[in-house]
């Protein structure tokens, strides 16, 4: 479980997760939960820490709620849509 939650991620976010003061513990341990804790940490901080986490969290719960279909857009199209990102995002990895 602990390759497959490494092998999602972006390049970018496994470069700093390799980075992170705690991963030679982590991966030595194969810690899924502490890889998730540092994924988590690295996604909300922004590369700050802690400092704005709880704002980055916040701020990322906002956005996701505010997302939704336009005025006179299909539900095929919205869903096409946001089906097409997330395909880009696979397979850009």
């Amino acid at each position: 479980m602990y390759e497959v939650f490494l092998s999602i991620c972006d390049p970018v976010l496994k470069d700093q997760v390799c980075n992170h003061e705690d991963y030679e513990d982590i991966d030595n341990k194969q810690d899924k939960l502490g890889l998730l804790q540092c994924i988590k940490k690295i996604f909300y901080s922004n590369g700050d820490n802690n400092t704005h986490m709880v704002d980055n969290h916040v701020v990322a719960i906002t956005n996701y709620y505010r997302v939704q279909q336009e005025r006179f857009q299909s539900l095929q199209d919205y869903c096409d849509l946001h089906t097409e990102k997330y395909v880009s995002n696979r397979v850009s990895r």
